[in-house]
């Protein structure tokens, strides 16, 4: 009896085993299946929604971490965050003015150049470090506790709004300096014209000065690290 099954069933015309095959793929899905998704559904839902992560950036990134601009991926970008904006700028005028003497890392040398890293002329009141870049200083100054007898020229030649204020920002964001603020162009140009005003114009300066009449900081508009600036200009977009 069964082979006469088996042969009957090979016997089948090959176009109605086609559409028996058919029938068996088009069978519909279990419905056990759509509560296993509803379930795996729910228990994701409520795994985020406690504010679980696969991956935390808080935890694993350093504090110190300060984020590189990738010039290739904003390069077809008209916008650019204002502090990205004056870091670049600053981290190119240092480059070009001060790494020389203060080295790549601001360290200094540890015998005729002091460290930038924590240094209260540097990251105390803004109008200090304004000053010192725009007029230079001389004679005895003190830095982290060791005296330091050099003769710091100017930097003004050349330098534009733009750039004191870049390079101010870049200081006090780099090395391990962490005061977080930016320097805008409006400061910038305020520290000009404390310049402009010194009793001893183009002369440069001693730390007693910077002491006595620059300990402040530098008048001006505040500038919002998040809102969007030109790229060239380095002026806010409408």
């Amino acid at each position: 009896m069964s082979l006469n099954q088996n042969n009957h069933s090979s016997s089948q015309k090959p176009s109605k085993r086609e559409n028996t095959f058919r029938e068996a793929e088009n069978r519909p899905i279990s419905l056990w299946v759509i509560p296993l998704f509803l379930f795996s559904g729910l228990i994701g839902g409520i795994w985020f929604g406690n504010g679980a992560r696969f991956f935390d950036y808080q935890q694993s990134v350093r504090s110190d971490y300060i984020r590189k601009i990738n010039e290739k991926a904003e390069a077809g970008s008209q916008s650019v965050q204002a502090f990205d904006a004056f870091m670049r700028r600053g981290g190119k005028i240092y480059a070009a003015k001060c790494s020389g003497c203060h080295g790549i890392d601001g360290k200094g040398d540890g015998v005729n150049y002091p460290s930038l890293a924590n240094s209260k002329w540097v990251i105390g009141n803004t109008a200090i470090p304004a000053m010192i870049v725009l007029n230079g200083v001389s004679g005895n100054i003190q830095v982290q506790g060791k005296n330091w007898n050099g003769n710091m020229p100017s930097q003004e030649s050349g330098m534009l709004v733009e750039d004191l204020a870049g390079l101010l920002t870049y200081l006090r964001n780099s090395f391990g300096n962490q005061t977080g603020d930016l320097v805008s162009k409006d400061m910038a140009k305020n520290a000009w014209d404390l310049m402009r005003k010194r009793a001893k114009i183009g002369v440069q300066m001693t730390a007693l000065e910077l002491k006595q009449n620059y300990n402040m900081m530098l008048p001006g508009k505040i500038l919002s690290k998040e809102v969007l600036l030109d790229r060239e200009t380095l002026e806010p977009i409408e």
